[in-house]
């Protein structure tokens, strides 16, 4: 199997999926299966505006059901918010006591010796 990575990055957000096929496409050849999916998901679509983002679940879902791709499915996800301070707690203001996996790192990190540092708020 071959994996391929399809998504979209901005400044603020991004989303990416890993894809699996049996058959190995150069370049080219994927960029004419993407473009498929992309006037499949334009011709299919209610979205008033035709970005990649809005048009992101129609693409995959053609490419998995007309092109036989497979969704990547993952054992574990672990994934941090990049922009905080990891041993500072209370770094970012939307850093909140439910983000499970920050939590459990800096405990996990208190053990190891790290100083977990408090903001002043």
């Amino acid at each position: 199997m071959y994996k391929y990575k399809v998504g979209y990055g901005g400044y603020e957000n991004s989303n990416f999926v890993e894809l699996l096929h049996k058959e190995a496409f150069v370049q080219e050849e994927f960029e004419d299966l993407m473009a498929d999916a992309v006037h499949y998901a334009i011709a299919e679509s209610q979205v008033h505006k035709n970005s990649f983002e809005a048009l992101m679940p129609q693409v995959v879902g053609f490419l998995i059901q007309e092109k036989g791709f497979i969704a990547e499915k993952y054992h574990i996800k672990w994934a941090l918010f990049g922009w905080t301070d990891i041993t500072l707690e209370g770094d970012w203001a939307m850093e909140e006591e439910d983000d499970y996996e920050l939590y459990r790192l800096r405990e996990n990190l208190k053990k190891r010796g790290v100083q977990i540092r408090k903001t002043r708020r």
